[in-house]
């Protein structure tokens, strides 16, 4: 046995030498069991399938491994999971690159997606590529059922920007 160092660091180990791996670290039990996560111990089997393979597609980072996870999560996840999972993801989103996903999602359809930022917007959207015809029965239809006291306030503003 080696006589102990009189100056030995106060990392140091044992009979007095020291190692960066060693040094303020507890010897390891491996006698016990390591504890599972609740969400291992309590989720649906399904769930944890979905957590796996949304980690494989965030990993791989490639277009085939996203739409093999979509296809299998809407196998294996409802209606109401899939639309919370899709909500939650795109309140993390800027609002100028929501519609954006939203037309990669949906692809192409014969009118334009809604604006998702105000109404307002989204009519002035729509009327941009509305023929004539069309505005003019639409506002008819939309102003015949508008409250009394509504109508009223549209006629003077329209008065003021056509006069």
């Amino acid at each position: 046995m080696k006589p102990p160092k009189e100056n030995a660091a106060p990392t140091a180990m044992g009979d007095g030498t020291s190692t960066k791996e060693m040094a303020g670290k507890l010897p390891v039990d491996y006698s016990q069991k390591p504890t599972r996560s609740k969400v291992v111990l309590f989720a649906k089997t399904t769930h944890k399938l979905a957590i796996l393979k949304i980690g494989c597609a965030l990993v791989l980072d490639e277009s085939y491994a996203w739409n093999k996870t979509s296809e299998f999560l809407s196998a294996c996840l409802n209606e109401k999971e899939r639309a919370n999972l899709a909500q939650c993801t795109l309140k993390t989103l800027p609002r100028d690159d929501i519609e954006e996903v939203a037309l990669k999602a949906l692809g192409r359809t014969s009118g334009p997606l809604p604006t998702f930022i105000s109404l307002e917007d989204d009519a002035n959207f729509w009327a941009s590529l509305a023929p004539t015809f069309e505005l003019v029965a639409y506002s008819y239809a939309a102003f015949k059922y508008l409250p009394r006291h509504m109508q009223i306030k549209m006629l003077a503003q329209l008065k003021m920007e056509v006069g």
